[in-house]
């Protein structure tokens, strides 16, 4: 009798475990069946999710390449996906999950790591900004570092500022400045700047767009230097004239007085009432002394002379250190002087450039 109740228990516990074996196993199965179907949900960019043990959001190791796996190793990513929280990219590309690679100029260098997004020559902008070209880098450059005084003749008043090398001038007798432009009526109207502006350089660039509105020849652009002797003459100079002896304009340099002049002139007179580009190049390093007019190379000659034995005490746009010369009469748009002796490329790139450009900003 107790032989049959210990078989009984022994066969009722069996089945108990049994039971909850079945019941557990299927449980599991269950469990098991919900969690792979949420892994396998994907981003929504047709790749799939992560693979069953993944890590919830996997990402590409750095030095990885696109589509390897992100680490490296040339494996795959989790089926395929190497940005699996992002529904536009499987792999990073330039920019990274998460940020798209547009490229909007079109020069294989996504936006996020192009300086110049809209300019397909550049990726950074240099010394000039993106809106210069990569082949017009150079001669931008120059310019931009080489200016070291420009007179734009903005304002009113008398005051002429230097928006460059802060050595202000200021109109003399009566000429008036309006709209970017200084008018000179030829009697005794000038601009004077300060002293010992061009005895401090070795080479030098002296830049204008002026108007002439005729009249007798040597009258002024600008002219620099001392004066002897009574009436006035220049002794050490270099001037840039608008006419010279019923000719084109032209340059001079001496230091000892008209008798050791030497120049550079241009043969064609110029129209009158028509804005003009005038370049004087004094290259002590090259040994040259050019002129260019709308960036066309005029006449040069051999420069042996030294911008700074000039005794430079006068600085005057628009009268002569001659008194016997007639002031300028005409108007002149901007001036500017640079410590470099600029190509005949970079004055071509300065003349499309125009007086109003916004390089030097």
């Amino acid at each position: 009798m107790v032989w049959a109740i210990e078989r009984h228990t022994k066969l009722l516990g069996s089945a108990v475990a049994l039971g909850w074996m079945t019941c557990c196993s299927l449980y599991d199965a269950a469990l098991l069946d919900d969690a792979e179907g949420s892994s396998m949900a994907g981003d929504g960019d047709g790749s799939g999710g992560m693979a069953l043990g993944g890590a919830e959001n996997p990402e590409p190791a750095s030095g990885g390449e696109p589509g390897s796996g992100g680490d490296g190793s040339g494996g795959e990513c989790p089926l395929g996906d190497c940005c699996p929280d992002d529904p536009e990219k499987e792999d990073p590309g330039q920019c990274g999950c998460g940020v798209p690679d547009d490229d909007t100029d079109g020069d294989l260098t996504a936006d996020c790591n192009d300086l110049c997004p809209n300019e397909p020559t550049k990726t950074e902008p240099g010394d000039c900004g993106c809106d210069v070209t990569a082949s017009d880098e150079a001669r931008c450059s120059t310019l931009k570092n080489g200016i070291i005084h420009r007179y734009s003749f903005e304002g009113s008043g008398s005051e002429v500022s230097d928006s460059i090398g802060d050595q202000p001038g200021t109109i003399e007798n009566g000429g008036t400045m309006s709209d970017g432009v200084v008018t000179l009526d030829g009697s005794n109207q000038y601009v004077s700047l300060p002293a010992g502006m061009i005895s401090s350089l070795t080479n030098a660039t002296f830049e204008v767009w002026f108007t002439w509105n005729g009249g007798s020849d040597y009258q002024r652009i600008m002219d620099f230097g001392d004066t002897t002797g009574s009436p006035a003459q220049g002794y050490s100079y270099l001037y840039l004239a608008a006419s010279k002896l019923n000719g084109g304009p032209g340059s001079g340099f001496s230091l000892a007085g008209n008798a050791a002049e030497v120049a550079t002139d241009a043969p064609d007179v110029l129209s009158t009432g028509v804005e003009y580009h005038v370049v004087l190049v004094a290259d002590e390093d090259g040994a040259a002394f050019n002129l260019y007019i709308n960036s066309a190379f005029q006449n040069g000659i051999a420069f042996t002379g030294s911008l700074s034995s000039i005794n430079d005490v006068i600085a005057y746009p628009g009268r002569s250190l001659f008194e016997a010369d007639a002031y300028l009469n005409g108007t002149i748009n901007e001036f500017r002087i640079y410590d470099v002796a600029l190509t005949s490329s970079q004055v071509a790139y300065s003349y499309a450039e125009g007086p109003n450009t916004d390089i030097f900003e």
